[in-house]
């Protein structure tokens, strides 16, 4: 620890959606119950699990054919980290973790929980043509695009200026979602 160390946001330890079993030490998790904030943290955790799916099956499938495994390469690693999970991880730094009529802009900040819901095992391979990473994409350009016009009650959470960004943030990152989902869907020639 370096006590001298400030961090630029005031964000929670261990922020979640959920309370899971296997976490041993409630004590250090934060629920998010922002309802905006838990919008944008489910959008996270699904882009993360998709990417981690993506991953896995670029790693470990020998079923794929190599413009297969070219897709999930250039789908997985760039452009979902640096055009989806990284924006996204950042505009949740920025939201608050809960309701605060107190003190808004010193509320603690929410942040990327990175919970996996998905057992990998009965994750399909080849069959049927990844149509369900293709909904699942489709699920979360949807849902990036419902995002984009947060309430104005967030004003209260950001210094002067953040809300613009924020807007700009989250309008952009729908545009990239909506890019990686059509992307995919053409390279894996599903209609």
């Amino acid at each position: 620890m370096q006590p001298e160390f400030e961090a630029a946001r005031r964000c929670a330890d261990n922020p979640m959606l959920n309370q899971h079993p296997e976490v041993a030490d409630n004590k250090n998790v934060h629920m998010v119950t922002h309802p905006y904030t838990r919008r944008v943290l489910e959008l996270f955790n699904a882009g993360y699990e998709t990417m981690v799916d993506m991953l896995i099956i670029f790693y470990s499938n020998e079923g794929i054919s190599s413009d297969e495994r070219s897709l999930f390469e250039n789908t997985a690693f760039f452009p979902f980290m640096t055009m989806f999970i990284r924006p996204v991880g950042e505009v949740l730094s920025m939201l608050p973790l809960s309701e605060d009529k107190k003190d808004p802009l010193q509320s603690l900040r929410a942040g990327g929980s990175f919970e996996y819901y998905i057992n990998t095992a009965w994750m399909p391979r080849t069959t049927p043509r990844w149509a369900y990473l293709a909904e699942r994409l489709q699920q979360m350009a949807t849902l990036s695009a419902a995002l984009q016009k947060p309430g104005d009650d967030l004003k209260k959470y950001m210094p002067p200026g953040n809300y613009a960004n924020l807007l700009d943030n989250m309008s952009m990152l729908a545009v990239n979602m909506a890019r990686i989902n059509e992307n995919f869907k053409i390279g894996m020639n599903i209609k």
